[in-house]
């Protein structure tokens, strides 16, 4: 069986495309998939979307949570809730492609790795956030030794043991869970992935999360956290 967790913060618009694109790569798995659309605190009409949706498509489970909690309390939450073998998590703003899944479900097999990140070598994405991004891999490559070119891209596949390994209990944690999972123990591989342009509303990264990732980054390096 499979997990998809997908966080949605204000992404009404997005909700319906993404869950169906989600639907129609995993029918074509052949396999139980179950989609848990984590609703983290929308104001628009993120909440009504998955519930209607949830409402003719049992595969598809509400996880509501209260209030905005950040996209790292989404995946922890998932990550709990998943019942899957395999856990596959992606952003709800439709720039993760599902049709990249069974690629990456490829990968997972032959390296016999226990996660694959995706690594969107071409990003889409506004000139200061590629920036802010780009800075964050050279540090976690060069200060924690790690070798995944995109440690920010949210489109992941893990092995069930590594999805409820991973310690998610610092707020921001979900920038560094590459490295996280290598700590651990756990192996990694990569997949050249496709971003789409984002479609509606705009980008929620903030340069106010900056000073958070900093301390995280150090807390890690460190052996605070």
């Amino acid at each position: 069986m499979y997990s998809i967790v997908i966080p949605f913060y204000n992404e009404e618009a997005s909700v319906k495309e993404l869950l169906d694109g989600v639907a129609d790569t995993m029918k074509g798995l052949r396999e139980p998939y179950e989609i848990i659309a984590v609703n983290d605190g929308s104001s628009d009409g993120t909440r009504a979307e998955i519930e209607k949706i949830s409402g003719s498509d049992p595969s598809v489970i509400l996880l509501d949570l209260s209030g905005n909690k950040g996209q790292t309390a989404c995946l922890a939450g998932g990550f709990s809730l998943a019942r899957g073998n395999i856990v596959i998590s992606m952003d709800g703003d439709l720039q993760d492609d599902p049709a990249e899944i069974p690629a990456m479900l490829r990968v997972l097999k032959d390296t016999n790795a226990d996660v694959v990140c995706g690594w969107r070598k071409n990003r889409r994405t506004p000139v200061p956030v590629l920036f802010i991004s780009r800075l964050g891999n050279f540090f976690q490559r060069a200060f924690l030794r790690l070798s995944i070119h995109d440690i920010s891209c949210t489109l992941r596949i893990y092995k069930k043991d590594a999805a409820k390994a991973v310690d998610l209990s610092r707020r921001g944690a979900h920038r560094f869970i590459p490295f996280i999972l290598k700590r651990e123990g756990f192996t990694l591989a990569e997949k050249v992935v496709a971003q789409r342009p984002r479609k509606y509303g705009s980008s929620k990264y903030s340069l106010k999360k900056v000073p958070e990732t900093i301390s995280l980054f150090l807390g890690l390096l460190f052996g605070k956290y």
